[in-house]
């Protein structure tokens, strides 16, 4: 069998691949469920393993690979568009996977925001130049690194520096 681009659980009990059609395949509780999800880029799984997010119509903008942002809630089978021109690649799940952080409106390296949705609907701006690296169910944590520091936002309130001096590679 040939598969690529595989991820898991945090448990492992649930596994998501590329099998050798092209299609993303899940392997849950030691049972294979298909998903109709094809040439998908960026998959993750959540750390409970109920979602995955993934990327579709990739294409090259600004230098940067961009697509659509979708959410496929396993149980039910269900594949929601989250976003378009979101960053490849830029998707952070939460815990349950309900909610997803990634990077939109990409113009440059310096010109960029962050948002985030729960449940694929209304999306809400972290802010200008502010990457998301984790997030909280909900967004009641949001970590977000802007220029060389690190933040935490708790829900509206202001957000809070963690640590300065953050060494990036990209």
């Amino acid at each position: 069998i040939l598969f690529s681009n595989v991820c898991a659980s945090q448990d492992k009990t649930v596994y998501c691949y590329m099998n050798e059609n092209g299609e993303v395949s899940i392997i849950k509780d030691g049972k294979a469920l298909k998903t109709g999800i094809e040439d998908a880029k960026g998959i993750k799984v959540s750390a409970a393993g109920d979602t995955l997010v993934y990327f579709s119509d990739c294409e090259y903008q600004n230098g940067t690979e961009v697509g659509t942002l979708h959410l496929y809630f396993i149980k039910k089978g269900k594949d929601v568009v989250v976003a378009e021109e979101v960053v490849t690649n830029s998707a952070v799940l939460s815990p349950n996977g309900e909610t997803v952080a990634y990077v939109g409106e990409y113009d440059a390296a310096n010109d960029f925001r962050g948002f985030y949705s729960v449940k694929g609907k209304k999306e809400v701006e972290v802010g200008k130049e502010k990457r998301v690296f984790a997030i909280a169910d909900k967004g009641a944590y949001v970590y977000y690194a802007d220029d060389d520091r690190i933040y935490v936002q708790k829900k509206k309130k202001e957000a809070e520096k963690l640590a300065s001096d953050l060494y990036s590679t990209g």
